[in-house]
């Protein structure tokens, strides 16, 4: 479903990145993202809070 999205995406007219992002307990996630080319600029760190518990988004 990705490929297609982002297959999609790349022939949109004025579109030039599609960022996404995943919580640092998201592993599935974050190596999905990594197999399709996508590269980690940096962490918000605390950016969710969940239950009383701070989780980092990257």
């Amino acid at each position: 479903m990705m490929k297609i999205l982002l297959e999609r995406a790349a022939v949109m007219a004025g579109l030039e990145q599609v960022l996404l992002s995943a919580t640092n307990t998201q592993t599935a996630a974050l190596a999905l993202y990594c197999s399709l080319g996508f590269e980690s600029f940096g962490t918000e760190p605390r950016a969710l809070n969940i239950n009383g518990e701070f989780i980092d988004e990257r």
